[in-house]
């Protein structure tokens, strides 16, 4: 599958990345001269995420990104104060948005080049040293 396949089926992954958003961060990533060593903080159903691993796959050179996510309510409403986010995030299933991107990791083949660690950032900022591609979502 290529990448504009990928593009192709992205409206059918639930989430806010646009295909605008997963063109660039695919085209962004392509500059780097060194592999790809990226985290991404947030990960849902794992739009970004895979726009990331298509990228680590077709520059064939050991590059991997993991996504950091705690796939818990606790931890996705605990700086919310606006009532429609905190009801939305309250009331949604992390445990299903969290099979769905390991679904979609396997369905896409990406397991290669992209994987989760079901974790809050600040519990596991010392298992990576040093980041070329940070993306905060």
């Amino acid at each position: 599958m290529t990448f504009a396949d990928f593009l192709e089926k992205l409206p059918s992954i639930e989430g806010w990345c646009s295909q605008k958003k997963a063109e660039f961060l695919y085209a962004i990533l392509l500059e780097l001269k060194e592999p790809v060593v990226g985290v991404e903080i947030g990960v849902f159903a794992g739009r970004s995420l895979l726009a990331a691993a298509f990228d680590c796959r077709d520059r064939n050179d050991n590059s991997f990104v993991i996504g950091l996510d705690p796939y818990k309510k606790q931890e996705s409403i605990a700086h919310l104060t606006d009532p429609p986010h905190l009801a939305w995030w309250t009331s949604c299933n992390h445990e299903n948005f969290y099979q769905q991107c390991l679904k979609h990791i396997r369905d896409f083949e990406m397991t290669v080049w992209c994987g989760v660690l079901r974790s809050p950032a600040q519990q596991c900022w010392q298992l990576f040293g040093k980041l070329n591609y940070l993306h905060v979502d």
